[in-house]
């Protein structure tokens, strides 16, 4: 419930409050015991993603990946993956992008019939990644072109 609590409020635009609900959760998920903590570890990659903490939010997307992968939690390593993808594109790192789309296509492909929305949105993700790739591969090779006929 604290993890959802800190949703609604990181929607809300308070952060602080997002972040206090989630650490409170950290608490109680470790106070009962529970190892495997990819839903909150990808609530927190969440939470920093939406203050632009690029590198907080990659790793504990990452954690959460692997913790989600110890327990074959499938949705959750679609989900982190996703959001992965995502967080990558926004700094430009179409590389690391196209892997974690691809973890999160294959992974979905392995839980959904192919024509899952999940599915769609995971091709179209994988497109754009693909066609910034590519634009960013025609602006390199004008600028050499360019930078060759200036010489």
């Amino acid at each position: 419930a604290l993890s959802g609590m800190s949703e609604c409020k990181n929607m809300l635009n308070d952060k602080d409050m997002a972040f206090k609900d989630l650490t409170d959760s950290n608490k109680i998920i470790e106070d009962l015991g529970i190892k495997n903590k990819s839903c909150f570890l990808c609530q927190l990659g969440f939470l920093y993603w939406g203050k632009n903490d690029y590198n907080a939010a990659i790793e504990s997307y990452k954690q959460a990946i692997t913790n989600a992968t110890t327990g074959d939690n499938k949705i959750l390593i679609s989900n982190a993956s996703s959001h992965l993808a995502s967080v990558y594109s926004i700094i430009d790192n179409y590389g690391e992008a196209l892997k974690y789309s691809e973890l999160s296509l294959n992974t979905n492909k392995k839980i959904y019939r192919f024509d899952h929305h999940y599915i769609k949105y995971e091709e179209a993700q994988k497109n754009n990644i693909l066609q910034k790739i590519e634009e960013n591969n025609n602006n390199s090779k004008s600028k050499q072109f360019i930078k060759q006929k200036n010489k």
